[in-house]
């Protein structure tokens, strides 16, 4: 993560004071959620779909890490890793019907040849 010079300076006199005490990160007693395993998973998942929203990501991340972060902190997670995210508001109906028009075409090749037909 990124320091402010004023947030190192910060740290540095800390320190100077308490020894490395003063760099262990006690977070009011929260252990920290995005770990370095659920920031990488985002990065993959952000760059293959750069649509998915963080409600979406959130699931998909307690289903698999089993840790529960809020819609706002994955937007913001996202912003702080320098990922794509989706413009605000709802998703289109168009871009709802996509990942289901993706499913719905079989990749398979056709095993008719394709005919003229008239009516």
């Amino acid at each position: 993560m990124g320091y402010s010079k004023s947030g190192i300076q910060r740290l540095y006199r800390e320190w100077q004071q308490r020894g490395d005490e003063a760099l262990v990160d006690h977070r009011h007693g929260w252990p920290y959620k995005a770990t370095v395993e659920v920031r990488d998973w985002m990065d993959e998942r952000c760059t293959e779909d750069s649509e998915v929203r963080a409600s979406r990501l959130t699931v998909e991340i307690e289903a698999q890490f089993g840790v529960k972060l809020h819609h706002d902190y994955v937007g913001l997670l996202r912003r702080q890793l320098g990922l794509p995210v989706p413009k605000p508001g709802r998703p289109s109906k168009k871009q709802e019907a996509e990942p289901a028009l993706r499913q719905a075409q079989d990749p398979a090749p056709e095993t008719e040849p394709e005919r003229d037909f008239s009516p």
